[in-house]
């Protein structure tokens, strides 16, 4: 497969797809009576980089808006229906990536859609009692490997697919989820996710996290603390990798608590004196860096993690308040981690950062609710 096409903008994406539609158009009567698969066509529209047009531009895409990526599906549906109808579900799981998406699944499969490669889909099942009755399974093995089991129903797009997005059920979530009960589907996996959906859908009811006209700033915030931190923590302490690349993400991760540091000189909060989101966020991801990636880093490391005051202190400040320290389940996350982890222990698991247990005794003698 050649190289697709990389589409600059709005304007360009509309040209492109009027020009293909106009070829469409010319065979459309003739592959629908004789029931011909249009995988030539498909893959003129891979090449073209239509289906790249709505990746972020930060990963190298066109970014276009919503009203320009209906018109090219409204020229495609006028030339050939099945156009318009193959790749929904690919845009589908561009957004899904672009919501959910961890770092290194964004630049990942925004890699492959922009060199041309489809998503396909693969969620419903028939017969079975109602629509989160999903009999799918996904068992995991002994030897850490994975079985996918099951039968799928209207699969769009799944002939033509590179990647094929499946929708089963696993065991008990190991993980924290936002699920929709009625359709069965995940809605979220990541914290942030979780809590900008709770933010935005669900409150009312305590401290507004997620403000009106705050909203780039704690998304660059949550990038910061998933790129930055958590990304650039687990390169810095993979010891299969050379010493270049991991020096090269410890100095990410010391840039990023360093911008942290910065932002704590005039407040008690990341964006100034209430809680938000961004404050949840950032609690989370320390939270997660010293009870987890500390356990690969060297001591050295660890140390030069230790050198930022204001952001330990505001850490441990968090900590103590009921809504956050009462909820850390240290077990769950020793548990996790444990049982998923297959890098090595350095030296930096001997330095601990912040006592996180001596704040859930304390949370739990002052008949604060049992971590969940």
């Amino acid at each position: 497969m050649s190289a697709a096409a990389v589409l600059t903008g709005d304007a360009e994406a509309l040209a492109v797809a009027a020009e293909l539609a106009a070829d469409f158009r010319k065979g459309a009567a003739e592959r629908d009576a004789r029931r011909l698969l249009p995988h030539a066509e498909v893959e003129r529209l891979s090449q073209s980089g239509l289906l790249a047009v709505t990746v972020p531009a930060r990963y190298g895409g066109a970014d276009v808006s919503h009203q320009t990526l209906a018109e090219i599906f409204r020229l495609l549906a006028s030339a050939d229906a099945s156009h318009a109808q193959i790749p929904q579900s690919h845009f589908v799981y561009i957004n899904v990536l672009r919501r959910q998406g961890t770092a290194q699944q964004q630049e990942f499969f925004f890699g492959e859609v922009l060199a041309g490669k489809r998503f396909g889909n693969a969620q419903s099942e028939a017969g079975t009692a109602h629509v989160q009755d999903i009999r799918t399974r996904l068992a995991r093995r002994p030897d850490a490997s994975y079985v996918l089991d099951g039968v799928k129903h209207y699969s769009t797009g799944a002939l033509f697919a590179h990647w094929i997005p499946v929708l089963a059920r696993g065991d008990a979530a190991l993980a924290p989820v936002l699920s929709d009960d009625w359709t069965g589907r995940i809605v979220s996996t990541l914290t942030p996710g979780i809590l900008r959906d709770l933010a935005r859908h669900f409150g009312g009811h305590g401290p507004d996290l997620l403000p009106c006209g705050a909203e780039q700033e704690i998304e660059a915030i949550g990038r910061l603390c998933e790129q930055g931190i958590n990304g650039a923590a687990q390169r810095a302490g993979a010891h299969s990798g050379d010493r270049a690349a991991r020096d090269l993400a410890l100095a990410t991760l010391l840039r990023a608590l360093d911008l942290l540091e910065r932002r704590l000189v005039s407040g008690r909060h990341l964006l100034g004196g209430e809680l938000t989101l961004a404050d949840v966020q950032v609690w989370v991801t320390l939270v997660h860096l010293d009870t987890v990636h500390r356990h690969h880093l060297d001591a050295a490391a660890v140390h030069r993690v230790t050198e930022h005051p204001r952001l330990w202190a505001y850490a441990r400040r968090l900590t103590a308040h009921p809504a956050f320290g009462s909820r850390l389940a240290l077990d769950a996350i020793a548990r996790r981690h444990h049982a998923h982890c297959r890098g090595e222990e350095a030296a930096g698991a001997a330095v601990q950062i912040v006592d996180w247990a001596a704040h859930t005794r304390a949370h739990t003698r002052q008949g604060a609710p049992e971590p969940a």
